[in-house]
């Protein structure tokens, strides 16, 4: 007996002598560890704290939360068929969120656009300028010459007729904000935005989930200003006919992060009884007769999973988003111990020998095997810790230890449970599990064989090789937006929004300690060079509202002039419908050059720090908008790539911050991380199968189920045009600790001599039957409405299935192969115990 099997015995012996202290002491643990997670575990949201703190990107992002007091607003999309009375409504709802909500710290419905107006000509290009004047003085000498009453044509002409419309076009707007209307109002008058900003950061969610429920209240009761409105919330896009209803919808950072963790946190507790129930059925189909033993291993395993949670609590304190679905994912492949140990106990039982004797062999018979397996998948876990991404980490550390902690809880509990039923009436223990009669345990390979091995190895290796030939087109979804739901109300109204208002991200900031700084970026933008920068879309800046000093003393020289040649003109002469254009000519001829100190407050408070921001983060912000979908990993990667160090002609480099640079770092880690991790994995899951079966024959066929349905699962998705995006690819790495399982437990029972046919009867089922729990578990993630955690259960499922495949048809084809050569020269030299 080897030094391995003397301790298992000691530890079995301490088991089985003693199972009621033992399912006390388990049961006990299971309860406190339990009662811990309940108290001490929270689930975090914040994306920020996801990321290393100690990256550029997330202190930058801190700076600009601490400066304006969040990353992104909550916006409220208000939309009817009356363009006047939308307007009035949004500015009396305006004042009452203000009034009432001292949750805001600010609600923007328009911008100050009567300040550009006032003032156009200086903002126009002073040859555009000259044109007007040019275009405009024609027109007023056509218009009094023909409005006097001496006017006589011998032949006559048409009235002079300006082409403004071309330059009007240029200076419509201020970025995406048209000038002609103060509201942020979409142009066909359909829809007023409603801008604010919490007094919370996007990832503080209960603050967020509290203050719509708040608002949906408010909104319910509010009539307008004159008390004859309806306001009702609405996604469909299209405003109703009616002009007494006001229909509106929440977007923004704050409702799209609220709505995502909404939608995880729904999840968790569904998909875990999901799991749950489809284990249960697993079971039920394999174990049915023998109901009593699904209890026993269920137990076992519920007891694994509470201990995991109370580690879980004490070693972090909280989940994230993706370690919020572990329940799921833990239970479906946990149960894999207890179905191998049922299976080999069910053999034992067979054998004349007492139950402590038949429990020790099965342990030590599976147990093996199950820690092999267990090692190697929690080796895959553990790998993910490495990953700067916490989310990733985080889920690497608690299911590596919780996929080591339900298999000795496993492995203690159920044979403590079944000794203390034998000790209750003898022959109960065998009853609830049952037994494989001892005369079909004898069979050989020369009895019973897998019938046709070359012929199915060679069918089955064809499919393989068509599959895998195919593995090269899988595609990778860049697109986050892939990952949500399709129906998600806050991005349907985002995407009206969007089409409404050509706004299709926010903006990334660049931050300067001054306004000289600030004045410096925005020059060295301007004007915008699409080649070098053609992912972006503009640049504002407070300067945005400044014209060039040069260009408003030009501007201002040629207004000058113009008025006076104004004032030669009569203006008894100008016929009455052109006086009001005239005069307001007349004012735009007394316009001088203004810099920032005169822009109106509202005006200034987007662009500087908030009073309470901390010294060092006092200063001013420059956006950029990108013209790119950020929805579009790629594309938003090109366009932090542009945005991420702006360096002037100095060398002088400036830092932009904003969740697109948080999106585009994660996107990054992802795409690096997973490949480094797969390649790890897969190394230390070789060296764990060769010190385990010490031959490389063996590993090479162990490997077998593993490495064919990994690269037939990418063919069949590649023909089905399933596409590997940002969530799924990490399951390849836990892929490969769990596709190892099915080859070291049918290779395991093979060693101790056993005939392929006999290996598939009773390792076979035990596989085929944990894999269908496994699937459970991880299928249980299809039934979500996250498009991104249906995208990893749907690969876990084609990889697990395609493995299971292997290993029911090229893998005992060949072991059957090898087989009768070992019969065929009689040496015993492959039916030795692995280790």
């Amino acid at each position: 007996m080897t030094l391995l099997h003397r301790l298992v015995a000691r530890y079995l012996g301490l088991v089985l002598n003693r199972p009621l202290m033992t399912l006390a002491f388990l049961g006990g643990l299971a309860v406190a560890s339990g009662i811990t997670a309940k108290a001490l575990i929270t689930v975090n949201h914040n994306q920020l704290d996801l990321i290393d703190p100690d990256f550029q990107e997330v202190k930058d992002v801190r700076r600009l939360i601490d400066m304006v007091g969040g990353s992104g607003h909550l916006l409220i999309g208000l939309r009817g068929s009356d363009r006047k009375q939308l307007k009035e409504a949004t500015a009396a709802l305006a004042k009452k969120l203000l009034a009432d909500h001292p949750e805001f710290r600010s609600v923007v419905y328009q911008m100050p656009a009567w300040f550009i107006r006032d003032r156009a000509p200086l903002f126009m290009a002073t040859e555009d300028l000259k044109e007007v004047r040019r275009q405009v003085s024609a027109k007023l000498k056509d218009v009094i010459r023909r409005a006097s009453p001496f006017f006589f044509e011998i032949e006559e002409t048409k009235p002079y007729e300006m082409n403004l419309d071309p330059i009007i076009d240029k200076y419509r707007r201020v970025g995406r904000k048209s000038i002609t209307d103060d509201f942020y109002i979409s142009d066909d008058g359909k829809m007023v935005l409603l801008v604010t900003r919490p007094k919370w950061d996007t990832n503080e969610l209960e603050k967020t989930e509290g203050l719509i429920r708040k608002l949906r209240k408010d909104l319910a009761d509010f009539k307008g200003p004159e008390g004859n409105l309806q306001f009702v919330e609405d996604y469909d896009g299209q405003p109703a006919p009616e002009s007494t209803r006001i229909e509106y919808g929440f977007a923004g950072s704050y409702k799209i992060n609220a709505d995502n963790a909404a939608l995880i946190n729904s999840a968790l507790i569904p998909t875990s009884f999901v799991a749950l129930g489809g284990i249960a059925l697993v079971l039920l189909l394999f174990l049915g007769r023998k109901a009593g033993s699904i209890l026993v291993v269920l137990s076992g395993l519920v007891v694994g999973v509470a201990m995991t949670f109370g580690f879980a609590a004490v070693a972090i304190g909280e989940l994230n988003m993706i370690t919020g679905m572990l329940a799921a994912i833990l239970m479906g492949l946990g149960i894999d111990f207890g179905i191998h140990f049922l299976y080999r106990l069910r053999e034992e039982f067979g054998h004349e020998q007492s139950i402590e004797e038949a429990i020790q062999k099965a342990v030590i018979g599976s147990g093996q095997a199950s820690a092999i397996s267990a090692i190697a998948t929690g080796s895959a876990f553990f790998i993910l810790t490495l990953s700067s991404f916490k989310g990733f980490s985080e889920f690497g550390l608690i299911a590596g230890v919780g996929i080591l902690l339900v298999m000795l809880s496993i492995y203690a509990w159920c044979p403590a449970l079944l000794m203390a039923l034998e000790r209750t009436g003898g022959g109960r223990a065998r009853r609830v599990v049952g037994f494989i009669p001892l005369e079909e345990q004898k069979e050989t390979g020369s009895e019973r064989r897998i019938p046709r091995p070359k012929l199915l190895l060679t069918l089955a290796t064809i499919v393989a090789i068509v599959l895998s030939s195919q593995a090269h087109r899988i595609g990778f979804n860049y697109s986050s937006r892939s990952l949500l739901p399709d129906r998600q109300e806050s991005l349907m109204m985002r995407d009206e929004i969007d089409r409404r208002f050509s706004i299709n991200a926010e903006p990334l900031a660049i931050f300067t300690p001054n306004l000289q700084e600030a004045k410096r970026i925005f020059d060295y933008f301007t004007p915008l060079d699409r080649e070098k920068f053609d992912s972006f879309e503009q640049i504002i800046s407070l300067f945005t509202f400044v014209p060039p000093k040069e260009q408003q003393e030009a501007n201002s020289a040629i207004l000058a002039e113009w008025g006076l040649e104004l004032q030669e003109l009569d203006r008894d002469h100008i016929p009455e419908e052109h006086l009001e254009h005239f005069d307001t000519l007349l004012k735009f001829t007394q316009l001088k050059p203004f810099d920032h100190g005169i822009l109106p407050p509202v005006l200034i408070d987007q662009f500087k720090s908030l009073p309470e921001a901390k010294p060092e983060n006092q200063g001013w912000l420059t956006y950029i908008y990108p013209s790119v979908d950020v929805f579009d990993g790629q594309q938003l990667l090109r366009f932090n790539e542009q945005a991420k160090v702006i360096t002037l002609e100095d060398g002088t480099a400036y830092r932009s911050a904003g969740v697109g640079t948080l999106w585009a770092k994660l996107a990054r880690i992802v795409i690096e991380d997973g490949l480094v991790l797969f390649m790890l994995t897969a190394g230390i899951l070789l060296v764990i199968l060769m010190v385990d079966l010490k031959r490389i024959r063996r590993t090479v066929v162990a490997l077998l189920p593993l490495v064919i349905g990994l690269t037939s699962a990418l063919g069949l998705m590649a023909i089905a045009d399933w596409d590997l995006n940002f969530m799924n690819v990490v399951v390849f790495t836990i892929l490969l600790g769990y596709g190892i399982s099915h080859g070291v437990y049918l290779i395991h029972r093979f060693l101790e001599g056993a005939s392929p046919y006999t290996a598939m009867r009773s390792v076979g089922a035990a596989v085929a039957c944990s894999t269908l729990t496994s699937l459970a578990g991880w299928g249980a993630l299809l039934t979500t409405n996250h498009a991104g955690l249906r995208s990893v259960g749907l690969l876990a499922v084609v990889g697990m299935s395609m493995a299971l495949a292997v290993s029911f048809t090229i893998m005992p084809s060949l072991l059957q192969i090898l087989h009768d050569r070992r019969v065929a020269n009689r040496t015993d030299d492959e039916a030795e115990p692995a280790s």
